[in-house]
C-alpha cells in the first residue's frame, strides 16, 4: 500500500481550505495509481523487427517472437488463413512464437521460425517454396530449409536465405537471374537453388525487386 506523508503548517482559513482541497486530490491520485509490483508483472512488448518492401502493399513485424502482418491480402500474404485486407496487425497463423526474422516480398512473406523457413502468399512462380504453385494463405514449410537458416531477404517474387556455414539459397521467380544460379528459370515446384560462388562466408543478405 502506498502512503502519502504530509506535515502540518500554520495558515489562514482560506489558505487552509485550499490546501486541504489540494491534499485530497493528491491522495486520490496516489490511491488510483497501480502498485509498482503489479506493473512489474506485465511483460514488456518488444518489437524485434519490422519488414516492408517498396513494391508491396503489406507489412509485417515480429512482436515478442510472434509474426504479425497487415495491409493488402489478395494472395494470402498476411498469413492468417483469409484473403481479406487488414487495417491493423493480425497474428500469422501458427506463428505465435519462435520467429526470429521476417521478410516481405511483393505479394508473399517468409519468416525464419525455429531455424527453418516458412512462406505464405502468392506462389505463381514458387515463391512459397513448398512444391506447389497454389497461393497459400497460411505459412508453409520451404523444401530443404527446415533448419540452419540464419538470415532471409525477399524480392518482388523471390526469396533468398543464408544457411549455416554461410551459403545462400534462393527460390521463386528468376526472369532476370535473381536466383544467382546461372539460369533464368524459376524454381516453380522445385526446391531452393544454391547461389553460385557463395558456398560459404555470407553474413548479410539483401534482395531487390528483380535482384
Amino acid at each position: 500500500m502506498r502512503r502519502a506523508v504530509f506535515h502540518a503548517v500554520s495558515m489562514s482559513r482560506p489558505l487552509a481550505s485550499t490546501f486541504a482541497h489540494l491534499v485530497f486530490i493528491a491522495v486520490a491520485q496516489v490511491l488510483m495509481l497501480p502498485d509498482a509490483s503489479a506493473l512489474a508483472t506485465e511483460p514488456p512488448l518488444v518489437v524485434q523487427q519490422v519488414s516492408t518492401s517498396s513494391g508491396s502493399r503489406h507489412a509485417c513485424a515480429i512482436l515478442n517472437g510472434a509474426a504479425k502482418c497487415w495491409g493488402y491480402n489478395a494472395n494470402g500474404q498476411l498469413g492468417n488463413g483469409s484473403y481479406l485486407d487488414s487495417a491493423q496487425p493480425i497474428t500469422v497463423y501458427g506463428l505465435q512464437s519462435g520467429v526470429t526474422a521476417i521478410a516481405v516480398g511483393g505479394y508473399h512473406t517468409c519468416a525464419v521460425v525455429n531455424g527453418g523457413v516458412r512462406c505464405w502468399g502468392k506462389n505463381a512462380d514458387g515463391e512459397v517454396g513448398n512444391g506447389s504453385l497454389d497461393d497459400s494463405p497460411v505459412p508453409a514449410a520451404v523444401q530443404g530449409l527446415s533448419s540452419g537458416v540464419i538470415a532471409i531477404a525477399a524480392g518482388l517474387n523471390h526469396t533468398c536465405a543464408i544457411v549455416t556455414g554461410g551459403s545462400v539459397r534462393c527460390w521463386g521467380w528468376n526472369s532476370d537471374g535473381q536466383l544467382g544460379n546461372n539460369s533464368t528459370n524459376s524454381t516453380a515446384t522445385g526446391a531452393p537453388v544454391s547461389v553460385i560462388n557463395v558456398a560459404s562466408g555470407a553474413t548479410a543478405l539483401a534482395a531487390g525487386g528483380y535482384h
